[in-house]
């Protein structure tokens, strides 16, 4: 899956040729992005903002702990 997602972004013609450029990457080599360009209206800049303190992050609801049960038992040997 790794090579197909490669491919996507590299706009490369084929997946073999992304799993050619992944076996290079792994063996040292640097992965040339310099023919890529971004698709039309994606923003990519970066600002950073200053760490503001009173900013409240609203909590993630976490997963129910029968369902977390219900997982592990799956893989109970």
């Amino acid at each position: 899956m790794l090579h197909t997602w490669v491919m996507r972004s590299l706009d490369l013609d084929s997946p073999y040729h992304a799993k050619k450029m992944l076996e290079k990457w792994m063996d040292g080599q640097e992965i040339d992005f310099e023919n890529r360009t971004p698709q039309e209206d994606i923003e990519f800049s970066y600002s950073e903002k200053p760490f503001d303190p009173n900013v409240e992050i609203e909590m993630v609801q976490g997963i129910d702990p029968n369902t977390i049960q219900e997982l592990y038992s799956q893989f109970d040997t």
